[in-house]
């Protein structure tokens, strides 16, 4: 029963991905004004690129009781990961070559739907849009939080030629993790992605998977993978939409006053996969998130906290 509600409730931040209440502006983040940074969306394999991203701070009630155990939100950030993709048909199959994490603007001048590429005919450019949110809740009874990280792919400008078996797999596997600091301990996860043809508010029609937790230290976070996109019979692409939950609490805080930070990470793979996916969880650098073996092409993007938690 617990679980469903997390559900209901991560399906609930869907469809409201886009909705924005008390909303300040953050580039990489830096502050747009003379308020103070509260997260960082950045790439560790793109740092030249400003990411688009906005934190939200949600009003607090003016007094919440002690037995009150449904968690309220905190604040949460949004980002737009914009990315262009090179296409190559071998036998048959699309074939992701390059991807690369552009600029709004040069996102914005490549124009609409698919490029030819000067270099071969046989290539192909696509432009794709990758939206995330990462949520910090409370409960009223402190030293306990809910994170949830989301993530969602806008429907593609390329037609995949793809296979026409069924529940055929169109990409290589994204990752998807909750990272923390200051040793809480991770209890209650999940997830589930469902995926949508044609736009989310209106879709033609839907499949639901759960994603597989492929890593996890209950000290420290927990990693999900799960497929992008799947490709049914003529040409029907489903877009993932992916939702995930953690909670994390300590008996007590042990931090002297000291604060931790909490973060999210995406990883997008679209190369050659070796064995298994194998995601190693790391709270050292300038993140927190967790970093990818076995494939040979990847990016990331990492929201972390600035303003940290005390622990």
């Amino acid at each position: 029963m617990a679980f469903k509600k997390f559900v209901s409730f991560l399906m609930a931040i869907m469809i409201v991905f886009a909705s924005s209440v008390s909303a300040m502006a953050y580039e990489n983040g830096t502050s747009s004004g003379d308020t103070p940074d509260y997260f960082i969306v950045y790439s560790p394999e793109f740092p030249d690129v400003e990411i688009e991203a906005t934190y939200t701070a949600v009003p607090q009630p003016m007094s919440r009781s002690a037995t009150d155990d449904e968690p309220y939100v905190l604040g949460y950030v949004d980002a737009n990961v914009y990315c262009i993709e090179t296409h190559e048909v071998v036998n048959g199959e699309d074939i992701i070559v390059d991807s690369k994490i552009v600029t709004k603007e040069e996102f914005d001048a490549f124009g609409t739907g698919i490029q030819p590429l000067m270099s071969s005919e046989e290539r192909t450019a696509s432009k794709e849009l990758l939206t995330i949110r990462f949520t910090v809740m409370g409960y009223s009874t402190g030293n306990r939080y809910q994170l949830t990280a989301n993530a969602e792919w806008a429907p593609p400008s390329i037609t995949y030629p793809g296979s026409a078996s069924s529940h055929a797999e169109v990409s290589t596997e994204d990752l998807i993790g909750i990272t923390w600091g200051g040793e809480f301990n991770g209890s209650t996860q999940g997830g589930v992605v469902q995926y949508f043809e044609g736009q989310m508010d209106t879709p033609m029609s839907s499949l639901t998977q759960t994603p597989t937790l492929s890593s996890f230290d209950l000290n420290k976070g927990y990693v999900w993978s799960f497929y992008e996109a799947w490709l049914r019979p003529n040409n029907h692409r489903f877009e993932g939409h992916i939702m995930t939950f953690c909670e994390i609490s300590k008996n007590v805080l042990t931090g002297g006053g000291n604060e931790t930070q909490f973060g999210m990470q995406y990883t997008h793979t679209y190369g050659t996969i070796t064995g298994s996916l194998s995601a190693s969880i790391s709270l050292s650098g300038p993140s927190l998130g967790f970093s990818l073996s076995n494939c040979d092409k990847q990016w990331s993007v990492a929201v972390t906290s600035v303003n940290g938690y005390p622990y």
